[in-house]
């Protein structure tokens, strides 16, 4: 099964992006194997597992869809220039 990466620098520091994933998409909490539920604008919503985390740095979360299920590696480090974003599915 193949997977799709994308990365990209920003000059904002790697802990205010770990606080802002935190804050704005895991309002319940952060703890491996914690459920939920995320709801768009449209009110449709989509169901997701948390599976891994490194405090910090990054964030496996398993996305139930219709008929599929993805798995979204979400990963922040530290560069020169403030940050490296890592998202791969």
């Amino acid at each position: 099964m193949g997977c799709i990466e994308e990365s990209t620098t920003t000059s904002i520091p790697s802990e205010l992006i770990w606080k802002a994933w935190c804050d704005n998409y895991l309002k319940d909490g952060i703890k491996t194997g914690q459920k939920g539920h995320v709801v768009v604008d449209e009110k449709k919503g989509v169901k997701f597992k948390i599976e891994e985390i490194v405090e910090g740095k990054s964030l496996t979360i398993l996305w139930f869809s219709h008929f599929v299920k993805l798995r979204f590696f979400h990963k922040v480090e530290k560069c020169d220039e403030g940050s490296l974003i890592i998202c791969r599915v």
